[in-house]
């Protein structure tokens, strides 16, 4: 009764059953993990808010393994993306609230890597690269010319197409490596 709307489910290779599910006002959310043995239900997390709560669909991100999971919020006045353990525990905010986190792109979790769009400036998109294993990690930019950046990683996290649209209005897509370099 205290959460009748189901706002999403998570499924994922060896990473638990998981709902996200909100009150009526949509201003209280609870992220469960489910046992589906016996239907039971244990709780990550709760996110709050007086006026309202936005939905990330693409959340929660599993590791593969179940060992983790990346989380994102608007707690503290602006999207931001977390690394949380397995029983829902804050291990460490991947961005700030000042950096203007937008999307999840890619997690690579051997290489312990996440890449993000976002930036500082609110008229462009960048992408970054940031490590889940640096207790301060730094935002580290992957494309710098202005504009909008976005991409999609091939399933091994090797290689990527980068699409821009930059402010002189060429649009391209370009095949890289995660090294950077131009196939």
């Amino acid at each position: 009764d205290r959460y009748p709307y189901l706002a999403t489910v998570r499924w994922k290779d060896r990473a638990p059953l998981t709902i996200l599910v909100q009150n009526r006002q949509q201003t209280e959310e609870a992220l469960l993990r489910v046992d589906v043995e016996t239907g039971s239900t244990t709780l990550l997390l709760v996110e709050n808010d007086d006026a309202w709560l936005n939905l990330d669909q693409s959340m929660p991100k599993w590791f593969p393994d179940g060992s983790a999971f990346l989380w994102t919020t608007e707690r503290n006045g602006a999207w931001q993306l977390e690394l949380r353990s397995a029983d829902g525990r804050l291990l460490r905010p991947l961005t700030g609230a000042d950096f203007r986190y937008k999307t999840l792109v890619d997690l690579d979790p051997e290489a312990k890597v996440v890449h993000v769009s976002g930036g500082g400036d609110p008229t462009q998109t960048h992408l970054y690269r940031l490590s889940t294993e640096a207790a301060a990690s730094v935002p580290a930019p992957v494309t710098t010319e202005p504009g909008l950046h976005s991409a999609t990683f091939s399933e091994n996290h090797r290689v990527y197409v980068h699409t821009s649209s930059t402010m002189d209005g060429r649009r391209r897509q370009i095949v890289r490596s995660t090294d950077g370099l131009e196939l």
